[in-house]
């Protein structure tokens, strides 16, 4: 297995990921061909599940572990197809530090950006928000702890309601020259961390197949290593292929 671990580093500290192995991370390509919401929530939270933090991480920080998680794996490049031709993006310059936290205040309570993309109901996505309790830091509680809080307290849903709904009008933003526009606080987001993140399966079928047969390595070889040392292997074995072959063909024109 896999041991080894990659830091993130985030505003308000550093965070470690667990590496997916090459078998890992094709099975997750597999979970993510779903395109239920739930199910695609489902998959990221599992692999946020891998991360060593210090702190509870909110959806802007999870957005951004998710970020650099692809860009480990796959590059920080990625390459649309505009206006019949190529363009390339940095991932990294384009997608992270961008988005700021969101905060505001009610009666004695405060909120700031939510620890989860998906909720369950309003109150949920209230109690998600829900940060301090009269001065007192409470972001580390879980939901049904902060919803018993809220449920004592004379607030009215739909203005908390109203409030996350102005939050989530006001952060769109435009990404990849403006050909993109991207809200952390809208659950479609899942979407758009789905497209960058996953390869298409026919491709990694097929590189498998030729990692097993020209690397000499067993299926059960691939948990030990990770997607980009597989491609690093096979192409050193390509270019070493290259070169006796060019080498054969300088004899023989000699």
């Amino acid at each position: 297995m896999i041991e080894s671990k990659i830091p993130i580093n985030l505003i308000r500290g550093t965070v470690y990921f667990k590496e997916f192995s090459f078998y890992e991370y094709k099975n997750i390509c597999k979970m993510l061909i779903s395109d239920d919401i739930y199910d695609i929530d489902k998959c990221f939270e599992t692999i946020l599940a891998r991360i060593e933090a210090s702190f509870s991480l909110n959806i802007i920080e999870k957005f951004e572990c998710l970020v650099n998680i692809r860009n480990s794996i796959l590059g920080k490049e990625l390459i649309l197809n505009l206006d019949e031709r190529r363009v390339t993006f940095d991932l990294s310059s384009q997608l992270l530090n961008l988005i700021e936290e969101a905060e505001f205040t009610f009666g004695d309570c405060d909120f700031k950006t939510p620890c989860f993309f998906m909720h369950s109901s309003i109150q949920h996505a209230a109690a998600d928000y829900l940060y301090s309790y009269k001065g007192r830091d409470i972001s580390n509680a879980t939901l049904d702890e902060k919803l018993q809080i809220l449920n004592t307290l004379d607030l009215s849903i739909i203005k908390l309601a109203s409030e996350v709904e102005r939050i989530r009008e006001q952060n769109k933003i435009s990404i990849l020259n403006d050909i993109v526009d991207i809200n952390i606080y809208d659950t479609n987001i899942l979407y758009f961390l789905k497209n960058i993140i996953t390869s298409d399966l026919m491709d990694l079928y097929s590189f498998e197949y030729q990692i097993l047969r020209h690397l000499n390595l067993k299926g059960n070889d691939l948990q030990y290593y990770t997607y980009p040392e597989l491609k690093i292997k096979i192409n050193m074995l390509m270019k070493e292929k290259e070169e006796k072959q060019n080498s054969s063909n300088s004899r023989s024109i000699e």
